[in-house]
C-alpha cells in the first residue's frame, strides 16, 4: 500500500475511485476567487487534502512540496498540470536536463527533427514564413493558446498583443507551419526501459482559427500504430525516459505522422477511453507499473465516443430527457469564471458512449445529444 498524492480535480475522478487499495492523499491549486467558492466536495476516500490559495507557480510547488514530505508520499500520480512540472520536475524523477527538454516544444522538436520523425516545420525568422502558419505557447498545455494566422497582416495583429490571446504564462510562442490533416494521439509508459504502447485514437478539433480539442474516438487496433511505436521508440530512447507515463499527439498528411506534441504524463482523455473499451483499473495499473513495475498490456475491446457538447455557456441550467445510453454523462454548466477556457469546452458538458461497433456508439452520442434541453423557468 503506497501514500499517493493527487492533483485533485474532474479529471482524477476515475483515480480516486480506482486507487482504492492505496493511501491517498490529495492537493488543489486555486487562484481565483471564484474557484474557490465553486470547489467540488473533496472525496471522503482521500484522507487529507489541502487547497492552495496561491497563483505563483513556484511558491505553489514548495507547498505541495512540504505537503508530500510530511505526509510521506511515495509518488505524485501522473496527472498533473503540465504548467507545475518545470518546478517539480525532480521530485518527479526527471532530470534538469529532461526538463529543460520536455518543457519547450521548440527543443523537442528539434530533437525529434534529427531523429528523422517528420515535425512541422518552426519559424525563427517570421518574415520567410509560409502561410498559413500556427502560434503555438512554448510551454503550453490542453491546446490553450494555439491559433491559426492565414497572413502576415493576422500575424503582425497577433503578435501586437492587440488580439486576443489565450496563454497565462506570457507571450513566448513558436510559429510553425500549420498542417492540416487528422490528428491522432497516443499514450503508454515506460516500465524498466520497456516502451508500452496502451492506445492510439483520433482527436477531434474546433474550426479554425483555434484549434481546442472537443472530441475523441477510439477504434481499437488503429492501422497507425507500428509508424507511431516506431517515432516513439526512437524519441523516448534519445531522451533517456524511464519508469514513467507518456503521451504524443501527431497529425496525419500527405502520408506522414507530424509529431505537434509530447508530455511525460498521463492523458486524461486516454484514461476516460481506456475506462470505457477495455473495462479495467488503468489508475491502478500506471501506478503498478511506476512503483511495481508492472508491464501488464492493455487489451481495448469496444469503440467509445468521447465528446464535448456544442452548446453555449451562460445562465441557463440544463436537464437530460432521452434514453440511458451513455457510459457518463455531464451536463453542460452554467457558471464561468475564465473566458479562455471556452477554447477548453470542458465547462460545455460531455457524453461517453460505446459500442462494439463505431457506428453505434456514435448514434448513441447522438441519442444523447439530442435529449438535452434548458430547463424552463417558471416566473410568477
Amino acid at each position: 500500500m503506497a501514500n499517493v498524492l493527487i492533483n485533485y480535480s474532474n479529471n482524477t475522478r476515475y483515480a480516486v475511485d480506482e486507487l482504492t487499495s492505496e493511501n491517498l492523499y490529495s492537493f488543489r491549486g486555486l487562484g481565483h476567487e471564484f474557484s474557490k467558492k465553486i470547489a467540488t466536495d473533496v472525496a471522503p476516500s482521500i484522507i487529507e487534502h489541502i487547497d492552495i490559495y496561491d497563483t505563483d507557480r513556484q511558491d505553489l510547488a514548495d507547498q505541495i512540496l512540504a505537503f508530500a514530505k510530511d505526509k510521506n508520499i511515495d509518488i505524485l500520480f501522473p496527472l498533473y498540470n503540465d504548467m507545475l512540472f518545470p518546478y517539480l520536475y525532480e521530485y518527479l524523477g526527471f532530470t534538469k536536463k529532461q526538463k529543460n527538454i520536455l518543457c519547450d516544444k521548440q527543443v523537442y522538436t528539434d530533437i525529434a527533427r534529427s531523429l528523422g520523425i517528420p515535425v512541422p516545420r518552426t519559424y525563427t525568422d517570421i518574415r520567410k514564413a509560409e502561410y498559413p502558419i500556427i502560434a503555438k505557447p512554448v510551454n503550453g498545455t490542453g491546446s490553450i493558446g494555439i491559433k491559426v494566422l492565414k497572413d502576415y497582416s493576422e500575424y503582425f495583429f497577433f503578435a501586437s498583443g492587440e488580439d486576443i490571446q489565450y496563454n497565462d504564462l506570457g507571450k513566448h510562442y513558436i510559429f510553425q507551419d500549420f498542417i492540416d490533416g487528422m490528428t491522432i494521439s497516443c499514450a503508454g509508459r515506460v516500465v524498466n526501459n520497456t516502451i508500452l504502447f496502451d492506445i492510439s485514437y483520433t482527436i477531434e478539433s474546433s474550426p479554425l482559427p483555434y484549434r481546442a480539442e472537443v472530441g475523441f474516438i477510439l477504434m481499437p487496433n488503429l492501422d497507425v500504430d507500428d509508424v507511431l511505436k516506431n517515432h516513439i521508440a526512437k524519441l523516448i530512447g534519445k531522451l533517456e525516459l524511464d519508469n514513467c507515463v507518456w503521451m504524443a499527439d501527431f497529425i496525419f498528411s500527405n502520408g506522414e505522422f507530424y509529431l505537434v506534441d509530447f508530455s511525460p504524463r498521463l492523458s486524461v482523455s486516454a484514461q476516460v477511453l481506456i475506462k470505457y473499451s477495455s473495462n479495467i483499473n488503468y489508475n491502478q495499473i500506471v501506478l503498478d507499473s511506476l512503483l511495481r513495475n508492472d508491464k501488464t498490456e492493455i487489451n481495448l475491446k469496444k469503440c467509445v465516443v468521447f465528446r464535448y457538447f456544442d452548446i453555449p455557456k451562460g445562465e441557463a441550467s440544463f436537464e437530460y430527457l432521452g434514453d440511458d445510453v451513455a457510459d457518463e454523462l455531464v451536463l453542460p454548466a452554467d457558471q464561468s469564471y475564465m473566458t479562455r477556457l471556452d477554447l477548453l469546452m470542458n465547462f460545455k458538458g460531455y457524453a461517453v458512449t460505446s459500442d462494439v461497433h463505431l457506428n453505434i456508439a456514435e448514434e448513441k452520442w447522438k441519442i444523447v445529444s439530442q435529449g438535452i434541453r434548458e430547463k424552463s423557468v417558471n416566473t410568477i
